[in-house]
């Protein structure tokens, strides 16, 4: 349950605090990072929301819990199927969104096809020769599938710039990882955690 701390701006909940970012209209000098009772930092900083909101917390559970609601009240077994269930409506928006983008850019009859079809079946390719960014998502793909993960044609790397992989399969942080190299979200942790 939340609780107000300031009106319209910021809010705590049991775990974490939610910062609503100000607007340029605003005056800055009132915006403040967020701490614990003790006065430390908390663990991790996800700006969300187009970046109009800042959440703030020291379990990785609840971050994922404020993108999808409900999601730290489901049992644990559930909670794969609800992330892979956010990363395909995700999904679905950003090939939107780079396929827009990329609209000038050269592809195939079939590659469009697969760049604008529905994801209720995911992509089954074995490469991807596009330059258009292709949205794929871990758990329908080896290991977690007998399904080949498809690779790039044009870049022999472990992350192509064509292709694009939410990880809800992997974890809570490697979903949210994924998010964060897709530019859904931006996830900081204090610098204190990563030494």
């Amino acid at each position: 349950m939340w609780t107000d701390i300031r009106p319209d701006k910021e809010k705590e909940t049991n775990m974490g605090v939610l910062v609503r970012n100000a607007s340029m209209a605003e005056d800055l000098s009132t915006l403040r990072i967020p701490t614990r009772p003790d006065g430390s930092f908390y663990r991790y900083e996800m700006i969300a929301d187009g970046g109009w909101s800042r959440y703030y917390d020291d379990d990785i559970t609840n971050l994922v819990g404020f993108l999808i609601p409900t999601y730290t009240d489901l049992p644990e077994e559930d909670r794969l199927a609800v992330r892979i269930r956010h990363a395909v409506n995700l999904q679905v928006r950003l090939q939107a969104r780079l396929n827009m983008f990329f609209a000038l850019s050269p592809r195939t009859s079939d590659e469009q096809e697969l760049l604008s079809g529905p994801r209720h079946e995911q992509p089954m390719i074995e490469e991807w020769d596009c330059v258009v960014p292709l949205i794929l998502i871990d758990s329908f793909y080896a290991p977690y599938t007998d399904v080949p993960r498809p690779a790039s044609s044009i870049a022999d790397v472990a992350m192509p710039p064509n292709i694009w992989w939410f990880r809800p399969a992997e974890s809570e942080t490697e979903y949210l990882c994924s998010l964060h190299e897709a530019s859904l979200i931006d996830l900081h942790i204090t610098k204190d955690e990563v030494a």
